[in-house]
């Protein structure tokens, strides 16, 4: 099932991938494995320090991760076709495709750049294959209402008093920590602007996300 929350005004959505209905591990391995051979591994930005697959899924030096053999691809299908046909309000019919993009895998003070999805997609999605909840950094997204630079400067009272740890009151703040676990997936529109903040030192294991994006077409009738 997948719900909708509001994040700056704008709606996102969490559901949950079951890990026991697909090899999990055979992917944790292999993107462990790769990550063993280059954990720097980034054609995406001049900036980020991180593994991922971006722009580089055909260099023969790393494992390619086959997620239909592992029994992903079906879960996802499911996922996007709720998606789109329960979450989405359109006035005409539409056709729609998903694409896995990429995964990104960080550790010790790694960290990805801010960035969005567009033009390739309408929204994007993040599934935390392999996540920490207390020691992994969540994803960060940024508040592009151009009220956030100074509204706490002008609410000073409010924002004094807000819970920052409730979604509604995301828009008060320049950056949201979405909070997510292992095993949860969030979709959002693409144009919403997004970083993985840098991690942890010495942490014992991989923060691993499979980054999707979704397009939407309408039909030619």
């Amino acid at each position: 099932m997948i719900f909708r929350n509001f994040l700056f005004g704008i709606p996102i959505y969490h559901t949950k991938v079951d890990p026991n209905k697909y090899d999990k591990q055979s992917i944790i391995n292999k993107i462990s494995s790769n990550y063993s051979i280059a954990s720097y591994r980034n054609l995406h930005d001049n900036e980020s320090d991180l593994h991922h697959t971006y722009k580089d899924e055909n260099n023969e030096k790393f494992q390619n991760i086959n997620y239909e053999k592992a029994g992903l691809t079906p879960l996802y299908d499911d996922i996007f076709y709720e998606f789109a046909s329960k979450c989405l309000k359109t006035k005409d019919g539409f056709n729609y495709k998903y694409t896995i993009d990429n995964y990104t895998a960080t550790k010790d003070f790694q960290y990805m750049r801010p960035h969005q999805h567009l033009p390739d997609a309408d929204f994007s999605a993040a599934h935390y294959l392999q996540f920490d909840k207390g020691n992994h950094t969540t994803t960060s997204f940024v508040n592009s209402n151009d009220f956030s630079s100074y509204l706490r400067f002008i609410s000073k009272s409010y924002y004094g008093v807000c819970d920052e740890q409730n979604l509604d009151n995301s828009y008060l703040f320049q950056n949201w920590k979405y909070d997510v676990e292992e095993d949860d997936m969030i979709i959002f529109p693409s144009v919403i602007r997004h970083e993985v903040p840098r991690q942890k030192k010495n942490l014992d294991k991989l923060r691993i996300a499979v980054a999707c994006n979704l397009s939407i077409h309408k039909l030619n009738l």
